[in-house]
C-alpha cells in the first residue's frame, strides 16, 4: 500500500523507531487479514523488536499478543497462550483497559480452541464486561458473539440463542 511504503520511508529518512515499528506492525495486521500467516508472524516478531527499541512497551506488548494469535490460528494453540498472556498482563500492568479487552478476546478464543471451557468462558465474560466498560459497542457485539458459539458448542441453545440476539440488534 502507498500509505504504508510512505511511513517506512519516513521512518528511514527521519531515523523514528517508533514510526517504523507501527508501519511494521500494521503491515503484519494486513499480512494476518490476508491469509499469510507466516509473513504476519514474521512481521509482527520485526515489529515487537522495533518497538522495544523504540522504547514503546505498548506496542511491544500488543505485537506480541498478535504473534500469539496467528500461533493460535496456525493451529499451534500453546505456543500462542504465554504470548497473549503476556499481552493481557502488560495491559493490566499499564491500567489499559482497551488493550485489556482485546487480549481477552483473543485469551478467550485460544481457550476455546483448546477445549479449555471454564477459562474461555471467564476471558469472554471479562471481554464483555469491559466493553460494556467503555462503551466499545462493536466488541460488545463480538463478546456476545462468541459466548454464543460458546454455548452452542456446548449444547446449550437457550443462552446461546439471547447471545446471538444481543450479538445482531
Amino acid at each position: 500500500l502507498p500509505v504504508l511504503q510512505q511511513a517506512l520511508e519516513l521512518a528511514a529518512v527521519t531515523g523514528d523507531a517508533n514510526l517504523k515499528a507501527r508501519a511494521r506492525f500494521f503491515e503484519a495486521r494486513l499480512a494476518a487479514m490476508a491469509g499469510n500467516l507466516t509473513v504476519a508472524y514474521e512481521g509482527f516478531a520485526r515489529a515487537r523488536d522495533l518497538a522495544h527499541e523504540a522504547g514503546d512497551g505498548e506496542l511491544e506488548a500488543r505485537a506480541t499478543g498478535s504473534m500469539g494469535v496467528v500461533l493460535d490460528n496456525s493451529g499451534r494453540h500453546l505456543e500462542g497462550l504465554p504470548l497473549i498472556e503476556h499481552h493481557l498482563a502488560d495491559a493490566r500492568r499499564r491500567g489499559d483497559r482497551n488493550s485489556e479487552m482485546i487480549a481477552a478476546c483473543n485469551l478467550g478464543l485460544l481457550f476455546r480452541h483448546l477445549g479449555r471451557s471454564d477459562d474461555a468462558r471467564t476471558s469472554m465474560e471479562l471481554h464483555l464486561r469491559i466493553a460494556r466498560e467503555l462503551g466499545e459497542l462493536q466488541s460488545e457485539a463480538v463478546a456476545c458473539g462468541n459466548l454464543a458459539i460458546m454455548e452452542a458448542d456446548q449444547g446449550r441453545l437457550e443462552p446461546a440463542c439471547d447471545l446471538y440476539e444481543r450479538n445482531i440488534v
